[in-house]
């Protein structure tokens, strides 16, 4: 019995799958037509699914705002 269970555990800890997140930071240039462009900065997070092929993806990014009011105000609901 002494001999089983870290034989057990070793197998147990050898066979289990690592979990994995995806981070990424990244940086980005918006040229639009209308106004200047701006430069802007985002992060990206990602956790499997089940696989390595299959994941969830959450990105944020910002953009500060242009000096040009060519759209006026806009709301998104």
């Amino acid at each position: 019995m002494k001999k089983i269970i870290p034989i057990f555990l070793l197998i147990l800890f050898y066979v289990s799958p690592a979990f994995s997140l995806d981070l990424a930071a990244y940086a980005s240039y918006w040229d639009a037509k209308d106004s200047k462009g701006a430069w802007g900065t985002g992060a990206k997070l990602g956790i499997p699914l089940f696989t390595d092929h299959l994941q969830i993806d959450a990105r944020a990014y910002w953009y500060p705002e242009t000096s040009d009011d060519t759209v006026g105000n806009i709301e998104f609901l």
